[in-house]
């Protein structure tokens, strides 16, 4: 076999490598793309819902609202919102008798991994209480973190912004 051939199978071998090699690293860029875009999704809808779930209650039952919330948080988050809602926004609810109505109106991703998200919520809050029978709108932003848990995502960190 001449030189020649030889030097040509082996840049064809090389090309043959290095296009085996591009498409690897492609498929798997794009799994890991698709793996993110999935977790967003399912994180952002996963907000919308329990944010608006959380920061809605009426004087009658915040307290039992708990329970029910504490499913949609982990971490130490959780063990802080029943700290918060049972030491602080229950008695205040009772005594006032605050009611809220939490509306979430935008939900933006900042960033996402398969197993952890953090979005901007935009939160618009409907209060009325004895003192103030007239609804008080208000607006919020909130940075959420949530994390997989299992096959559920939970919300892990809360914080206005």
């Amino acid at each position: 076999m001449s030189t020649f051939a030889v030097a040509r199978r082996t840049a064809l071998g090389a090309v043959v490598i290095a296009l085996v090699v591009a498409l690897v690293w492609v498929v798997r860029t794009d799994h890991r793309d698709a793996s993110r875009d999935r977790a967003a999704a399912q994180a952002k809808a996963t907000a919308a819902t329990s944010i608006a779930s959380l920061l809605t209650y009426t004087p009658t039952t915040v307290s039992t609202d708990l329970a029910k919330e504490s499913r949609l948080l982990t971490g130490s988050f959780a063990k802080d919102y029943r700290r918060l809602v049972t030491e602080v926004v229950a008695p205040a609810a009772k005594k006032g008798q605050v009611s809220t109505k939490a509306d979430v109106t935008g939900v933006g991703v900042t960033s996402a991994q398969p197993d952890a998200v953090t979005l901007l919520v935009f939160v618009n809050v409907t209060t009325t209480s004895k003192d103030a029978t007239d609804p008080r709108l208000s607006g919020s932003r909130l940075r959420v973190t949530l994390d997989r848990v299992g096959a559920t995502w939970r919300i892990s960190a809360l914080d206005p912004v």
